[in-house]
């Protein structure tokens, strides 16, 4: 609760927002949700590389890398912390569908204050 909402980040030259308001990082944490990557992704000497051919994106500025990063600033003050040292993260391009009559799966940042415990 003490991270801050957003950080300066040097790369972006303005502040952004941190981990705290990441939903897949909050979903990940709290509920131990895990979603398979689109391909494959091969880590050799530092390097990250993948093989993964499609079609231009409808929505415009949408990323087409399976991977991205979490810039230094945006992780001041959570458990992964390491000063100078930004993180990997994947994007996603699955949507979840819950079938079950009665119940949902959304997306709220503020959940953890809403109900500490889970639902």
């Amino acid at each position: 609760r003490a991270m801050p909402a957003t950080a300066y980040s040097a790369i972006h030259g303005r502040d952004i927002r941190t981990l705290k308001q990441c939903p897949p990082v909050i979903d990940a944490m709290t509920y131990g949700f895990m979603i398979l990557l689109p391909c494959d992704v091969v880590v050799d000497k530092g390097t990250f590389s993948w093989d993964w051919q499609i079609p231009d994106p409808v929505t415009e500025n949408h990323p087409r890398a399976p991977l991205s990063f979490h810039t230094p600033g945006q992780l001041a003050g959570s458990p992964f912390a390491t000063p100078g040292q930004a993180a990997i993260k994947f994007n996603s391009f699955w949507t979840i569908q819950i079938e079950t009559a009665g119940r949902s799966s959304r997306r709220i940042r503020s959940i953890a204050r809403i109900f500490p415990s889970g639902w």
